[in-house]
């Protein structure tokens, strides 16, 4: 008896044992294997370009995952948020990183309660806001670090979300092609938005009501059709290109003046 004992002991440690060996690792060994996020020049941004979606990572002392990378468009569409419950998602886990995502129509929109801290995500590669905020009438934090290089369409981005009052005077607009209603009945919002460089938007349908009930909107707005300023890349560029004419130029004018020389 005492030796059937002694093998049932046996067999139950070994059974242990395989069992530890084929137990999934827990969320906190997957994101300590996971490194790739970094953090942008600007010290707010967390960048994770090319990272497959789902993929959850610590950086920073924080969770982050990437949302949306492989799907469909690369988009975060209303449907992705609601229907699919990655709200639930995103509000479960804030720490989202969205460097993949080119399309976050629609993603907040008649979330009303919502009042999340997202100024660290990367929207770089947005093309399209439209409606972004639609309807979220307690949204009011700063996003003034988002890039909006990529972005083309902010139709009604902020429509109704009264509670918004956020700098976003630096954002790059120079892609934009239409910000119909974009701040539509905000009626907290009042920034300066002079400096915004709305060169593509010399007809006024594009901009139509952009700025329709915003009663304490008193700073000055955007000129529309200005021109846009070069920025340090497009300087680089410039001055690089105009070294190489200025090689070319002299390269030519020293053969032309040798072959003068060569044929007297």
């Amino acid at each position: 008896m005492k030796k059937l004992n002694k093998t049932l002991k046996a067999y139950f440690y070994v059974a242990v044992l395989i069992a530890i060996a084929w137990t999934p690792l827990s969320a906190e060994a997957v994101t300590s294997s996971n490194p790739g996020f970094k953090l942008a020049p600007n010290g707010i941004t967390v960048v994770c370009t090319g990272m497959p979606d789902g993929t959850i990572g610590e950086f920073n002392g924080q969770t982050y995952q990437v949302v949306y990378s492989g799907r469909d468009a690369a988009a975060l569409e209303v449907a992705y948020w609601n229907k699919h419950g990655d709200l639930d998602r995103y509000l479960d886990t804030p720490h989202a990183c969205t460097s993949n995502v080119k399309v976050l129509n629609y993603a907040f929109q008649n979330q009303w309660a919502f009042n999340g801290d997202i100024r660290s995500w990367d929207t770089h590669n947005v093309v399209s806001f439209i409606s972004t905020f639609e309807g979220a009438l307690n949204f009011n934090q700063n996003i003034s670090s988002w890039n909006t290089v990529a972005g083309k369409y902010f139709k009604k981005m902020f429509y109704k979300a009264s509670s918004f009052n956020q700098n976003v005077s630096k954002w790059n607009m120079s892609a934009s092609i239409n910000i119909e209603l974009m701040f539509a009945f905000a009626s907290h919002f009042n920034v300066n938005l002079n400096k915004w460089c709305v060169a593509t938007l010399k007809s006024s349908w594009y901009y139509n009501n952009y700025d329709y009930s915003t009663p304490a909107w008193t700073l000055p707005r955007p000129k529309f059709g200005k021109k846009c300023a070069l920025t340090p890349e497009e300087k680089e560029k410039k001055i690089e290109a105009e070294k190489q004419a200025a090689i070319e130029a002299a390269r030519k004018t020293n053969f032309s003046y040798v072959r003068t020389i060569n044929e007297r």
